[in-house]
């Protein structure tokens, strides 16, 4: 408590010799500004005022700058970000990009914040929607971070794999591979250097890319490259002590095997899966495994659709006791009741098939409907939570 309450006094101390108009010390402004971004105590607008006037102190003063007022411009940026002031947030951390890249020989400035700066920028351009800007920002990051022999910055991860997903969304599986091949050594690297936290951020981020490759790799139908990096992943995960992630190897497996309409093989899979998560006791996956096994195997290719609504009927058991998803109202509870009815549609049970559309409609609001549901906007659909993603990712 006192150490805190010191901090608080010495952030007081400094805020008053800044708004009395004295150039601040660089130590005491790092510290400053440290504290500014960390500290919820403040609001956004309050941090924002004080940021400003110290930029404007910092233009007037007799000040060496280096990469403190680098740090003060990204703020900035990242403040205006938050405040959803996007053109604002670009122009400031473009500011800080610009003056490190015009400070390369100076010792002061440390070049390589831009790796996490162009990141930055990445993000903004997304929330702008600007999708040549914000690839031309992860391209500049990787770039800078790869000249910089810095390739593990966790920015330079982070970019590689966005890049990732977009090269597979265009349809540019080669290169998906490849960028996907480099995000994973990357991620490796970062995670091997950091806390165990770092390292399970480096897990999650791998175990992504991974999926992407697969997912390139089927739908060039590369099937037999596809098994084999799975199968080759069974025994390194087994080595490394990596049993959490074995379910989602399995589940690539079954994806493979239903490409190759080796539905037994798949259905093989799908249970190795199963059996993993339900060690693990994660619901959600074993209810998302439950409904592939229920679509691809039962419905589509079997046609046994009591077998099917057996595995629906589970699944919706599993995802409503799921921690990880508050079901009331979700959209996942949406497509399995929309499943279901698709099931008695099937079995000519058109009435049973009318009500469980409806039970899916309501998990969107009272009185929702088909017409409700096709006139809302395009926001309003993004706003309903959905977790059933494709089960390779």
């Amino acid at each position: 408590m006192k150490k805190r309450v010191s901090i608080l006094i010495s952030g007081v101390f400094l805020f008053a010799i800044v708004i009395n108009g004295q150039c601040p010390d660089r130590d005491s402004l790092w510290k400053r500004l440290n504290f500014l971004r960390e500290t919820k105590q403040l609001s956004l607008d309050e941090k924002l005022k004080e940021l400003l006037h110290d930029d404007t102190l910092l233009v007037r003063c007799s000040y060496k700058k280096d990469s403190v007022y680098s740090f003060l411009l990204m703020r900035i940026g990242m403040i205006y970000y938050l405040r959803s002031d996007f053109l604002r947030a670009i122009n400031y951390i473009q500011k800080a990009i610009d003056f490190n890249s015009a400070n390369t020989t100076n010792g002061s400035v440390n070049h390589k914040e831009n790796i996490s700066n162009y990141f930055y920028l990445s993000i903004v351009y997304d929330s702008l929607n600007n999708v040549p800007k914000k690839i031309k920002a992860l391209d500049d990051c990787i770039d800078l971070a790869i000249g910089l022999k810095a390739s593990s910055d966790i920015s330079c991860v982070r970019a590689l794999y966005l890049k990732v997903e977009y090269l597979y969304n265009i349809g540019d599986y080669y290169n998906c591979i490849n960028v996907a091949e480099i995000c994973e050594n990357a991620a490796r690297a970062y995670g091997a250097t950091g806390t165990p936290y770092d390292y399970l951020v480096a897990k999650s981020i791998t175990s992504s890319c991974l999926g992407w490759h697969v997912l390139a790799l089927l739908d060039l139908h590369n099937f037999q490259a596809a098994e084999e990096l799975l199968t080759n992943k069974i025994d390194e995960y087994k080595e490394a002590g990596l049993e959490n992630y074995l379910g989602l190897i399995y589940g690539q497996l079954a994806q493979v095997q239903l490409h190759k309409s080796n539905f037994d093989k798949a259905l093989f899979y799908f249970d190795q899966e199963l059996s993993c998560e339900h060690k693990l006791k994660n619901d959600f996956s074993y209810s998302s495994t439950l409904m592939n096994i229920g679509e691809e195997i039962y419905f589509k290719h079997l046609k046994d659709y009591n077998k099917t609504l057996t595995c629906y009927s589970k699944a919706l058991e599993y995802i409503r006791r799921s921690k990880d998803l508050k079901a009331t109202g979700s959209v996942d509870v949406l497509y399995i009741f929309g499943s279901i009815a698709n099931v008695y549609i099937e079995k000519g049970n058109f009435d049973t098939a009318f009500a469980y559309f409806q039970r899916a409609f309501d998990q969107l609001g009272p009185g929702i409907n088909e017409t409700n549901f096709l006139s809302a906007s395009v926001g309003k659909l993004n706003a309903y939570k959905k977790i059933f993603t494709c089960p390779v990712c």
